[in-house]
């Protein structure tokens, strides 16, 4: 199983990751950078793609240990929050190559479908 670790790289970047041995070197699987934001009293969490996940084919890298300066263990929290933006990505991306794969009779009658839904004031996403 993949350690999921918060990664500090030479290069100041701090991202989270499950991080795979791999020989030397460590693989990153579905790293992403995070930050805090501070509104007054209330802070929240931001998590960002750290690869430009459109242009390549897998969300992984391979770095050397040259490349690290620390990885440290996240809270609970932390760990169970990005597992729960990774999984919600990776159900909007298999839903995005489900349309690719539909044809436009199929997308027509999935918005008259979608017409046809009682409205109840409440919105869902």
């Amino acid at each position: 199983m993949d350690r999921i670790q918060v990664v500090k790289l030479t290069d100041g970047m701090e991202i989270i990751t499950k991080v795979k041995k791999q020989g030397t070197s460590y693989r990153l699987i579905q790293p992403m950078t995070f930050e805090i934001i501070s509104r007054g009293e209330h802070a929240g969490l931001a998590l960002h793609f750290w690869l430009p996940i459109q242009l390549i084919d897998k969300n992984e890298v391979v770095i050397a240990p040259k490349d690290i300066i620390f990885s440290i263990e996240p809270t609970k929290e932390f760990k169970e929050y990005y597992l729960s933006v990774i999984k919600r990505m990776d159900e909007m991306i298999a839903a995005k190559d489900a349309m690719k794969e539909l044809s436009p009779s199929e997308v027509g009658n999935l918005m008259v479908a979608m017409d046809t839904l009682p409205a109840t004031g409440t919105i869902k996403h």
